[in-house]
């Protein structure tokens, strides 16, 4: 049995409403966003996913599938910038979750903590056929906090994730600054404080990096100690003479490496 719907249909919508389900959606024109329109086409989703698209008369219906039809089906819309989830259906204060004023920097307040999946905001764009979302933190402070992607489906926000993480909310102009004395009270201001973060920000990846690296040094310096040692110990057995020990030496190679070879066979003979 075909149920036909008469406004425009968005594709991944069906998907999003229920992954699991086996579904044929059949539009008079379909959009696939990666080639020519298909007239009259028909898309095959089997256990959540697309698993083909094409002319209806050369792709049969499974048996079981539900089948949706409808004048045009596309995919699912992305919002690129929004703070759906955080900012509610109502716009009332307690569902506006999505600027704290606490404080004019704190990139370390995550989306993913105020991000309310059951939000009726997020139905009702899923149901004009957006299905990703890039959301978060909003403007008004000069960093308010990090943003994510989500699909706009999942009961939990472990089910909606797609990345935790995407981005920083950064605002530079009048909407960031301050009055009363309150700073950052001018765009100098603005700027000075953020470059004072990112300066910060840069000297703590060295330090990380510069501590990632210091372990192999005092590995190499530890294997180096302990080659020695055991160098001198094969030497003073007489298992190991001073010349098996040294590497060849040919007069291409750099003096210091000469020097030291000399050094050590001088030393071995003492």
């Amino acid at each position: 049995m075909m149920r036909k719907i008469p406004f425009l249909t968005l594709l991944l919508i069906f998907v999003s409403a229920s992954v699991s389900a086996q579904l044929a959606v059949r539009g008079r024109k379909v959009y696939t966003m990666a080639g020519p329109v298909v007239e009259d086409g028909i898309v095959i989703i089997r256990d959540g996913k697309i698993s083909a698209i094409g002319k209806a008369a050369d792709i049969a219906v499974p048996d079981g599938f539900k089948v949706l039809e409808a004048a045009v089906v596309t995919p699912g819309l992305i919002d690129a910038h929004s703070v759906v989830g955080l900012a509610g259906y109502f716009n009332h204060q307690h569902d506006q979750d999505q600027l704290e004023r606490s404080s004019p920097i704190q990139p370390e307040l995550r989306a993913i903590d105020s991000y309310n999946t059951r939000e009726p905001l997020i139905e009702w764009v899923r149901g004009y056929g957006v299905t990703t979302l890039h959301t978060g933190h909003a403007p008004g402070e000069l960093i308010s906090g990090q943003t994510m992607i989500v699909k706009t489906r999942g009961n939990t926000v472990d089910e909606a994730i797609l990345v935790p993480t995407a981005g920083i909310a950064l605002t530079l102009g009048p909407s960031s600054t301050r009055g009363g004395g309150k700073s950052p009270g001018s765009r100098g201001k603005q700027m000075a404080m953020l470059r004072a973060k990112l300066l910060e920000a840069k000297a703590y990846m060295e330090s990380l990096e510069k501590a990632a690296k210091a372990p192999e040094k005092k590995k190499d310096e530890k294997s180096a100690e302990k080659t020695e040692q055991d160098t001198s110990k094969a030497m003073d057995a007489g298992e190991v003479s001073p010349q098996e020990n040294e590497p060849s030496i040919t007069p291409e190679e750099d003096g210091e490496v000469m020097i030291l070879g000399m050094y050590r066979l001088q030393r071995n003979r003492w």
